[in-house]
């Protein structure tokens, strides 16, 4: 079992950020003010977007409660894994796309969307190594925030994400 990331939403900071001070008539990044997060990244982009709709919001909040806000973002996967377990990730929400040999699949789906196929796939024994590792992906990538209601509940060498 492995992955690679083979696509994330790409943002026009320039644009998008002209297109929401006229729209809303006010900075839509005042959450990162201070924050070490690089504003190009998509943990920004996703506040910045619920900083539309709720001004001054917090960063960490924002990640952690703000669903719409996470699902303009999007991510997509090349997965290694056997062909009967792509079925299961299918039921998780995301889009299963299978190579027709091998066992490869494209896996897609909004950050959203991930963040709950995470929590549900660490508690299945056959999916838990494969969904542990890209829990590690995205908590590089900075979004680890989005898990702040979950706690690890340590399992055979990896670990199931359990409501606090």
């Amino acid at each position: 079992m492995d992955f690679v990331c083979i696509a994330k939403t790409d943002v026009d900071w320039q644009t998008f950020l002209a297109a929401a001070r006229k729209a809303v008539d006010r900075n839509v990044t005042s959450s990162l003010d201070g924050l070490s997060t690089s504003q190009s990244s998509q943990a920004a982009f996703i506040c910045a977007i619920s900083e539309i709709s709720i001004p001054n919001g917090s960063f960490f909040r924002q990640l952690r409660s703000d669903t719409f806000a996470r699902r303009h973002v999007s991510y997509t996967f090349l997965i290694y894994l056997s062909r009967d377990l792509f079925l299961l990730l299918a039921g998780f929400g995301l889009s299963v796309s299978p190579a027709a040999c091998g066992d490869i699949a494209i896996v897609s789906g909004s950050f959203d969307v991930w963040v709950r196929a995470i929590v549900e796939a660490t508690s299945l024994p056959l999916l838990r190594p494969l969904f542990c590792l890209m829990h590690a992906w995205f908590e590089r990538e900075g979004l680890i925030e989005a898990w702040a209601s979950w706690e690890k509940q340590h399992v055979d060498g990896f670990y199931i994400l359990v409501t606090k």
